[in-house]
This record gives C-alpha cells, structure tokens and sequence, in this order.
C-alpha cells in the first residue's frame, strides 16, 4: 500500500509512533529541533542527510516507506534479499514487468519522461508488485562483477524510479542511467565537489570514481532482487 502523505507527516509519524516529543525526537537524530518544528510547518523537502540520521537513529523504520512512502512504517523483520524461483510468467496488468535495457555507451535515455512500463516492451513479469508496489516499479538485470558479493552477474535487480534526486540516500545502491551507459552503484558524496557523486562498487578490484551529477539522467533506488535458486 502506498502511502501519499508528505514526507514531513512521515516524519511527524516518526514521533507519534515512538510517543515521544518533537525536541527528543531532534536530539535523538542529531539535528536541531527549530529545523524539524519548520519541516512540519512548511512541509518542505528534507535533505538526504538527514534521511540517514533518521535511519540510523531508528533502524525499525523502513527506509521504503520512509522516502517513497510505500509499505509500512515499521519492518517486519530485518531487511533481507529477495530470492526468487521464477516458475513461469505472468500477465497481470498489476505484475512487475522485466526489461533487458540496453547499456551501450551514448545510447539514448531508455526513460524518456515516459511511464516505466513503455521504455521497451517486457520480456516477462513478476509477480511482486504486493511486496514492492508497481508504481514506476521495474526490473531489470545486472551484467558483469563489479558489484558481487551483493550482486552476481545474472541477478534481476527491482528498481524505483526516483525523480527526484535529492532524495539519494549515502551508502544506498542506485541503477544510474548516464550519458556513458547504465551503471549499478553505490552512491557517496565527493567530498571535494559537491556537484559530483562517488560511485563506489562492492567488488575492491574496482576503484570508486565521480560523476558529475549532469551526467545523470535518470536514477533508480535498488529495493530488490530476483536471483535464481541453486
């Protein structure tokens, strides 16, 4: 179930869930509590730093739920991988669709502003979409091993599209579609300019390298995966 609200009432239901006061809520996160009282008024957008402290301070509350405000509020249990065993294909109009995009160099935005669903016809479907909605919700696959152990080659990984970038959050795993190709990342800040990203892999053989964040395109958070069994 999606939840529509505005991130600032997420986090208002933060506190009213924890039943504790705005300024020990502040505190707890380690952010002023003059900065929360204006979040709530104004219901403005909240800076991905600040995301992190929250999650840090509360590892209870779905990351999810918090930034794109699907799921519940509070995990069920600790977050684990997703393994599916795929037994066939479905047609559902709700289903997750698979797309094999396209990672040539200069190759043109898969994305385009169009709905997910008409980037390229799908070559199958999943049946998740009760477990991660189907709202700009795909899959997709990954290729190579610069991000094993957490990613094989061969892994279909559950991307949400995210449109707005400045709800990234540090140490997060992204799909970046960029003017060189697609890319599977985890994304840190460059500390020695803001207006780049450090794109950091699993695999150490690989050494992490900026992007200029014009560069990026689209991006999409990596919220599942689908990996075959045995």
């Amino acid at each position: 179930m999606e939840d529509f609200t505005n991130i600032a009432d997420r986090i208002r239901q933060i506190v009213d869930n924890k039943e504790i006061t705005v300024n020990k809520f502040s505190n707890s996160v380690g952010v002023s509590n003059s900065y929360f009282n204006k979040l709530f008024k104004n219901k403005g957008a909240i800076g991905s730093d600040k995301i992190e402290k929250i999650l840090r301070a509360y590892p209870d509350i779905s990351p999810k739920w918090l930034v794109v405000g699907e799921g519940k509020m509070l995990k069920k249990e600790e977050e684990k991988t997703l393994f599916v065993k795929k037994e066939g294909v479905s047609t559902k109009n709700t289903d997750i669709p698979y797309f094999e995009l396209n990672t040539e160099a200069g190759m043109p935005s898969p994305f385009g502003g169009v709905a997910i669903e008409a980037i390229q016809n799908p070559t199958e479907f999943y049946n998740l979409s009760h477990e991660f909605g189907n709202d700009n919700v795909f899959i997709t696959n990954v290729w190579g091993d610069s991000m094993s152990p957490k990613y094989e080659s061969g892994d279909r990984i559950i991307c949400k599209l995210i449109r707005e970038l400045s709800f990234v959050q540090w140490g997060r795993t992204y799909l970046l579609d960029t003017e060189q190709g697609i890319l599977v990342k985890n994304i840190e800040p460059y500390e020695k300019d803001e207006v780049f990203y450090l794109c950091v892999s699993e695999n150490k053989q690989y050494k992490p390298f900026r992007l200029h964040k014009e560069e990026i395109r689209n991006v999409a958070l990596i919220i599942g995966v689908v990996r075959r069994e045995g």
